[in-house]
């Protein structure tokens, strides 16, 4: 198992897909925001992708997370969407737990659209 990042791993990596300059973002300052349709088709793609929480492991009751929040301008796009189960989501969301260190780069080459 790898070693979990620190916090102030977490928060750079946070800030760092928050930046305008992110692969995550759109150029211009309005986020990707999906019609319904879109948006379940990209939690399917998410689901299918991750397979489990990529916090826990668990494969029961998975939840689109956002890494940058939607309130914080985060795009809803594979490179910002990860599965998490809904206890793991709520403790992410409260900046209890961190990103597990594979994410960054495994969400590199992830499309900005679907």
């Amino acid at each position: 198992m790898s070693k979990q990042p620190t916090a102030a791993q977490s928060r750079m990596y946070r800030q760092k897909m928050s930046s305008p300059n992110s692969i995550s973002r759109r150029t211009t300052s309005k986020r990707l925001k999906l019609s319904p349709a879109k948006y379940r088709k990209l939690c399917e793609y998410v689901y299918a992708r991750d397979k489990w929480c990529l916090f826990c492991g668990s494969p029961n009751n998975l939840t689109p997370a956002h890494i940058v929040g939607r309130g914080q301008g985060g795009d809803d796009s594979p490179r910002n969407v990860v599965a998490a189960c809904i206890r793991c989501h709520k403790l992410f969301d409260a900046y209890a737990i961190e990103l597990p260190d594979n994410v960054a780069e495994m969400l590199e080459n992830e499309p900005i659209q679907l």
